[in-house]
């Protein structure tokens, strides 16, 4: 009894700090945002603040970004507490829908799958279950001639479709892409961690959101419905990534914060290592280092 009376008191100063911080995150942004905004850059600029070493500081020093972390950080004690530690799980959790890759083409897992050696974020209860797609070549590149060159990342604008039937819920498309790649940094100025994305409901509490989209190329709108394999964007290097890619996962909530990681089901997929193909035509999961593509 006097467990659950601590976790229910911690859960409720959770839910204050979280109406806290949105509310002095909504005043700061209204008065404050543009000036704040300029003073970053210019003490980064004066201290020189342009290599990887200094980005975890000037990422701090980016209060939009600072919102986001903190809101992940209070996420995940509230889905911690909600589920004691019980999060959705292979098997567990019982599905609703079932995917197609969100991708034309054969792409790459780099990062993604059921387990936690596998996993893209396991701690992070949100991204348990995301994965990061890629295109490689041959020779195992991700890249054609000039890893500092965006557009010569074989994925960079190639088409994002729905991976199923949904109801649009929340879209972003204002963030520019990041262009200095090729030595793992990442877009320090950036408004969104996602960069550019769309969170599509496909049934009760089931959302997918697919991140790190290319700027203006969004072809959907809010409360509009997709089909499953509608294009509904490009590939872009948006957000908080080191290479254009693709970042897919499954929450049960329209919160990026506040929503636990589901496992996704795929349907109709080929699977390729070491030149190897299975065509998977009942549905399965899937798991880093492989290549798939819809059947």
């Amino acid at each position: 009894m006097r467990t659950k009376i601590i976790s229910i008191f911690s859960l409720f100063i959770s839910l204050c700090l979280v109406a806290f911080i949105i509310s002095i995150h909504r005043l700061l942004l209204i008065f404050f945002f543009p000036f704040y905004y300029l003073v970053v850059n210019k003490i980064c600029s004066l201290f020189f603040i342009k290599s990887v070493k200094f980005q975890s500081l000037k990422v701090l020093l980016n209060f939009p970004l600072l919102y986001q972390i903190v809101m992940q950080l209070v996420g995940q004690v509230y889905i911690y507490f909600r589920y004691w530690g019980n999060f959705p799980s292979v098997s567990s959790y019982n599905f609703k829908t079932i995917f197609i890759l969100p991708f034309e083409g054969s792409w790459y897992i780099a990062n993604g799958g059921i387990n936690i050696e596998a996993s893209h974020s396991w701690d992070i209860y949100t991204q348990r279950y995301a994965y990061d797609f890629i295109i490689l070549n041959n020779e195992k590149k991700s890249y054609h001639k000039n890893q500092n060159f965006v557009h010569d990342y074989y994925c960079f604008s190639k088409n994002i479709i729905a991976p199923a039937n949904g109801k649009v819920v929340k879209i972003y498309n204002g963030q520019k892409d990041f262009t200095n790649v090729g030595d793992d940094r990442i877009d320090e100025n950036a408004s969104d961690i996602r960069g550019n994305f769309i969170i599509i409901k496909h049934s009760k509490n089931e959302y997918s959101l697919l991140a790190h989209l290319m700027k203006d190329t969004i072809l959907v709108k809010k409360n509009e419905w997709v089909k499953t394999g509608q294009l509904i964007a490009k590939c872009g290097n948006s957000g908080h990534s080191t290479e254009p890619h693709l970042h897919f996962h499954l929450q049960n909530g329209k919160s990026f914060y506040f929503s636990a990681g589901l496992p996704i089901l795929f349907k109709n997929f080929n699977v390729t290592k070491e030149n190897f193909t299975i065509n998977q035509s009942e549905p399965d999961y899937i798991t880093k280092d492989f290549f798939v593509s819809n059947s």
